[in-house]
């Protein structure tokens, strides 16, 4: 819940600069520079870092949920790093964990 509740402030904060920041989040992703925090891979490294259990709950329950594989899931996912001992899949996994959770906090409310 760490996690979830360090995104919902940053939301707010967002959304206060930017009336359209979730939708943009939604439709862009994390990937193309919408969330400031997770530009750079030494940031979104350590927001992985920092919330590793609680992105690995997310992902498990959304493979429970829709029954796909990593691979379906995450545009780009390396099949080589399983684990995601790499920072290619620690990247993928922060910039998830990010629009996952906002996608289930705020869902389609602010479109």
């Amino acid at each position: 819940m760490k996690m979830e509740n360090y995104i919902k402030k940053t939301v707010e904060k967002r959304l206060k600069e930017n009336p359209f920041y979730v939708r943009d989040l939604l439709q862009y992703g994390c990937q193309n520079g919408v969330e400031p925090e997770l530009i750079y891979f030494e940031d979104t490294l350590k927001f992985f870092k920092k919330y590793k259990k609680e992105i690995n709950e997310l992902l498990g329950n959304l493979v429970k949920e829709t029954g796909l594989e990593l691979g379906q899931l995450l545009k780009n996912w390396d099949i080589e790093d399983p684990l995601a001992i790499d920072t290619n899949n620690q990247n993928l996994l922060a910039w998830f964990a990010w629009e996952e959770t906002i996608r289930r906090l705020y869902g389609n409310d602010l479109y």
